[in-house]
């Protein structure tokens, strides 16, 4: 992914979640690029009965305004 090195660097600025001896930080760089190019959302509360199912992460954004 060409964000893989801004998310690994962003990380790393959690260092209580994402220190020097944490998994993270000991993935090997070749594994490193896959892991972070990968997104995944998950629902903090769920939805109404009548929403449809969410394609992307558009919606997320729109409601982050």
């Amino acid at each position: 992914s060409e964000h893989a090195h801004h998310k690994r660097s962003a990380a790393g600025m959690h260092r209580t979640q994402f220190g020097e001896n944490s998994l993270f930080a000991r993935i090997p760089e070749e594994f490193r690029i896959q892991f972070y190019g990968e997104e995944r959302f998950f629902r903090a509360r769920p939805g109404g009965q009548d929403e449809k199912p969410e394609s992307g992460i558009s919606r997320l954004l729109a409601l982050a305004d």
